[in-house]
C-alpha cells in the first residue's frame, strides 16, 4: 500500500528534481548511519513525501553536501537531511519491519521472515521511543488482516483503519498545534493510497483470487475514479491549511499528479489521454 507518493519529474523544474532526490539521498544516508547498512532498503518516496511536508512546516536546521555511496559509487551526488529525516528514518524501520512480517504471515514467504531479522534489533529499540506510533501500526495492521481474512467488502472502513495508522505516522510532535492538523491529513491521505491500492490491483487480485475491498464492482477499478478524486479532494483542503511555503511545488506536484501515475499506468494508455490524466492540479 506504498509507493504512491512520488513525484511526476517530468513536470518538476531541474531545481527542483534536485532538491527532490537530494531529500531521498539524506533519507538513504541517515538509515545507513542512524540504524546499518541494511536500512537503507526501507528507503522510500512515501518517506520523502513526509520530510518534504514536516520539513516545511517546522523548518528545522538543514545539513547538505556531496557524496558518492554503495548505489552510486562513481560520482558524487547531493544530499540534505535534518531532524525530520532521522523521525522519517525511524518510521521507515517500523513500517519496514512491521510489512515484512505481516507478509510473511499473508504469504509465508521465508525470505520475508528471514528480512524481517535484520531489522529487529532497531525496532526493539523504536517501539520503546515511538509508542503511540507503534502500538497505531501493530492495531491498525492487525485490524487490515482481520478484515481480509473475512473478506470484507467495506472500502470505507478498510481504508480508515490504513487512514488511522498514517494519520499517527504524520504527527510529528504531539500536543504541538498542528498535531490535530497533521493527523486529519494523514487520516484522508491514508485513505485516499489504500483505496487507489485497491483500485489499481483490483484486475490482477480478481485474477488471483486475492482479497479487494472492491470486490463487488462489476468490471475494473475505473468505476471508482470518481470516490478516489473526492477522496484527494479532502487530502489537498486540509494539506492549504497548512502554513507551507519550502518546497510547496513538489509536494503540490506528488498530490496532485504523482499520486495518478499508476492509476495512469494501470488504465490509460497514450492514445486514451494519459497526458491529460496526468495534468490534475490545486
Amino acid at each position: 500500500m506504498f509507493g504512491f507518493l512520488m513525484a511526476n519529474q517530468d513536470l518538476l523544474s531541474e531545481d527542483e528534481k534536485e532538491r527532490y532526490r537530494g531529500c531521498y539521498c539524506g533519507l538513504c544516508k541517515i538509515l545507513g548511519s542512524r540504524h546499518h547498512v541494511q536500512a537503507r532498503f526501507t528507503v522510500t518516496y512515501d518517506m520523502v513525501f513526509l520530510i518534504l511536508l514536516l520539513s516545511s512546516l517546522y523548518e528545522p536546521e538543514e545539513h547538505d553536501g556531496k557524496e558518492a555511496c554503495i548505489i552510486h559509487p562513481f560520482k558524487a551526488h547531493p544530499f540534505w537531511f535534518n531532524s525530520v529525516t532521522e523521525y522519517a528514518s525511524d518510521i521507515s524501520i517500523m513500517l519496514g519491519y512491521n510489512k515484512l512480517l505481516d507478509d510473511w504471515n499473508d504469504d509465508c514467504d521465508p525470505y520475508k521472515l528471514f528480512t524481517s531479522k535484520l531489522y529487529i534489533s532497531s525496532y526493539q529499540k523504536l517501539k520503546d521511543i515511538y509508542p503511540s506510533k507503534n502500538k497505531a501500526l501493530i492495531t491498525g495492521l492487525q485490524k487490515i488482516s482481520e478484515g481480509e481474512y473475512h473478506n470484507l467488502s467495506n472500502p470505507d472502513y478498510m481504508s480508515s483503519i490504513f487512514g488511522n495508522i498514517l494519520g499517527e505516522l504524520f504527527v510529528y510532535r504531539e500536543n504541538d498545534y498542528w498535531a490535530d492538523t497533521l493527523r486529519n491529513f494523514g487520516f484522508h491521505l491514508g485513505k485516499f493510497i489504500y483505496l487507489m491500492d485497491a483500485v489499481v490491483d483490483f484486475g490482477e487480485d480478481k485474477k488471483r483470487g486475492r482479497y479487494n475491498p472492491l470486490s463487488y464492482l462489476p468490471d475494473d477499478g475505473t468505476h471508482y475514479k470518481e470516490a478516489l478524486e473526492m477522496t484527494l479532494d479532502e487530502v489537498i483542503r486540509i494539506f492549504e491549511r497548512l502554513p507551507l511555503f519550502n518546497d510547496i511545488g513538489i509536494m503540490k506536484n506528488i498530490l496532485c499528479s504523482g499520486t495518478w501515475i499508476q492509476f495512469v499506468r494501470a488504465f490509460y494508455t497514450p492514445e486514451k489521454g494519459a497526458s491529460k490524466a496526468n495534468e490534475k492540479s490545486i
